[in-house]
């Protein structure tokens, strides 16, 4: 198995990486230079070879979100995610007034957002977070910067408008790797798709695309980029699956309280409404917290895993026990790489 791990270096990394290996072997790429972003399976696999890849943070990729790192003359589909955007109007603070973690806002509070409110109609537009921002800034300066981060990101939240294409199916952010101006990037994920490619073989000699799982619980909102990395890795040359492990999902299936979901990713992970925007995605948490076999036997079949950047708190937490001890998917992950045989 193929392990990668995207932080940015720190104590709680180190930590990290001491439970998921005994051993820490790292080779240093420090001169290969791939011809193209995509894997070439026809070519003997690189005569240097890893089992951990460590990246710093600073990558660059073209995707709709991040258009200014795309070659001049890119271009996205119309359904492509561009932007997030959020509706400020009356009947959506009403119904963000009802959730649980907006109950600390004062009534000063909402009668400042209401006002900035009614700027827009109860029939306006979804706004950018700038438009969202100025509008309340046009009312109350400092509102936003004053709240709490709990409140604030609660907020936006459940004032994070849906970007419906069809009924059930959201806007997706589209991702063009070979697109990508600095290629620096591109080539990190090729070279990590080439050598979990290169495990694979070793199995299976004419195997041509690594099965890759995704994890995203290093951010605050763990759905969020689901679908750039998964695009990331399909572009590279991988088969990918995106695995719904974070420390709200270990939290539920240790205290069995599967139910309670929604509740333990405001509480641990700090998202809120998640449901609303990413039925599907949310859904999959909840049948992996009922039957986490689900869960454990992809991390059995994989034969690369990739770790995202951010709060390296959180990804911690996503292989451990409430009680700080390593969690059954992580014994699975350390059991396998122990057993690599290069």
């Amino acid at each position: 198995m193929k392990i990668s791990i995207k932080p940015n270096f720190n104590a709680l990394s180190c930590l990290l990486f001491s439970l998921l290996i005994s051993t820490l072997l790292l080779s240093l790429y420090s001169s290969m230079v791939l011809a193209s972003t995509a894997v070439n399976t026809d070519v003997t696999p690189p005569v240097q070879t890893f089992d951990l890849m460590m990246v710093g943070g600073g990558l660059v990729t073209c995707s709709s979100l991040s258009r200014q790192n795309c070659v001049p003359g890119s271009q996205f589909t119309a359904d492509a995610k561009q932007t997030s955007v959020y509706r400020l109007t009356h009947s959506a603070l009403e119904r963000a007034f009802k959730h649980p973690s907006l109950s600390g806002l004062t009534a000063p509070q909402k009668t400042i957002l209401l006002h900035a409110s009614q700027q827009q109609g109860d029939a306006g537009s979804s706004l950018s977070y700038q438009a969202f921002y100025d509008a309340i800034s046009a009312v109350e300066k400092d509102f936003l910067t004053d709240l709490n981060d709990q409140v604030y990101y609660a907020l936006l939240d459940l004032l994070e408008d849906e970007q419906a294409i069809t009924s059930g199916i959201n806007r997706q952010e589209h991702v063009m790797l070979s697109a990508t101006q600095n290629q620096y990037g591109a080539q990190i994920f090729s070279l990590f798709t080439q050598q979990a490619l290169f495990k694979k073989q070793q199995r299976q000699p004419q195997a041509k695309r690594p099965l890759i799982a995704v994890v995203t619980a290093s951010a605050r909102d763990p759905f969020e980029s689901i679908d750039f990395y998964t695009q990331v890795f399909e572009q590279a040359g991988a088969d990918v699956i995106w695995l719904p492990l974070d420390s709200a999902l270990q939290a539920a299936i240790a205290q069995q309280q599967c139910d309670q979901l929604p509740a333990l990713r405001e509480k641990i992970q700090g998202n809120v409404d998640r449901a609303r925007l990413y039925p599907v995605a949310t859904a999959l948490q909840q049948s992996m917290c009922v039957s986490p076999d689900s869960l454990y036997q992809q991390l059995l079949n994989i034969d690369g895993l990739f770790l995202n950047g951010g709060d390296q708190r959180l990804t911690l937490s996503a292989w451990l026990t409430p009680q700080k001890k390593p969690s059954k998917a992580l014994d699975i992950i350390k059991k396998d790489y122990n057993n690599i045989k290069l």
